[in-house]
């Protein structure tokens, strides 16, 4: 079952690289094996599950990428997701009682490069 999820940001400026997230306070967060919705007004994220110290981050179902091969991501953009309701579903979901990271940036590889170096 989709939960609404708060979008916690710095409070400086967006880092998501125009992400999903861009412009957004809230999101639409599913489980890894759920259908996504036939349509939300608000961008819609899996949950994924990673092994070892890195823990459960978010994607977005549809990143509204033109040509995706061309780019690098998901990756963090500052952005962190909670619930908008109560912890017991969020916790179920995600394992955790904390925000969780929303990786929603994407760079080209020219970006990727020259940032990374």
């Amino acid at each position: 079952m989709p939960i609404t999820a708060l979008i916690y940001r710095s409070s400086h400026r967006d880092y998501s690289n125009g992400g999903v997230t861009a412009g957004e306070q809230r999101v639409l967060v599913i489980g890894p094996g759920e259908p996504a919705p036939d349509s939300s007004d608000l961008p819609v994220l899996r949950l994924k599950k990673r092994g070892g110290m890195f823990g459960p981050v978010l994607q977005p179902v549809d990143p509204g990428l033109q040509d995706p091969s061309r780019m690098v991501g998901p990756m963090m953009g500052g952005c962190y997701a909670m619930p908008a309701g109560g912890i017991t579903q969020w916790e179920r979901l995600t394992g955790a009682t904390a925000p969780v990271a929303i990786h929603d940036r994407y760079e080209t590889a020219e970006e990727y490069a020259l940032l990374s170096s």
